[in-house]
């Protein structure tokens, strides 16, 4: 035998490799299930959910003002908190989304809005209103998540339906 050779048997090298298939080749295979439907439905609750969380600061804005006696630049304040927050958000979730995955980071997404939210209605003055309502932005700043995960889960014919950045 000769030096780098080694004793392995002729037949391990005579197999077909397997087809090799692209990602959308596979989504389109297996096609639009129930389970889909199911995940579809409650990304959309979550995305209704998110999208509440938003408002709830718009329309708390006026009744804070008169409540708290609040001038007009602490009921900005009291306001844009949540978006300042959500920038903050969306540069962290994204990073944090493709190193440890979709979906679990969407769990902790929701967690992270769920807690610093329901915390955020114990309050009643406005330098903790503010804080929590900027951790709870930076919760929301992952509000892409539900639609990028459905979208990398269909395949491609129904991908179009569920993201408005690709049409």
């Amino acid at each position: 035998m000769n030096p780098g050779q080694h004793d392995v048997p002729s037949e391990c090298f005579c197999r077909p490799n397997p087809k090799q298939i692209t990602l959308d080749e596979l989504l389109d295979n297996i096609g639009f299930k129930c389970y889909h439907y199911v995940v579809i439905l409650v990304l959309s609750i979550v995305t209704v959910g998110d999208i509440m969380e938003t408002e709830v600061g718009i329309l708390l804005g006026p009744t804070l003002l008169c409540e708290w006696n609040l001038n007009g630049l602490e009921e900005a304040l009291s306001t844009s908190s949540l978006y300042f927050g959500a920038l903050v958000g969306s540069l962290i979730w994204g990073t944090i989304a493709d190193k440890y995955g979709r979906k679990d980071t969407l769990i902790i997404m929701l967690l992270w809005i769920g807690v610093f939210g329901f915390v955020t209605s114990f309050t009643n003055s406005l330098v903790p209103y503010v804080v929590l309502r900027l951790l709870t932005g930076i919760g929301i700043g992952g509000a892409f998540l539900p639609v990028t995960y459905a979208t990398e889960m269909v395949n491609a014919k129904s991908r179009y339906a569920f993201d408005y950045n690709t049409r």
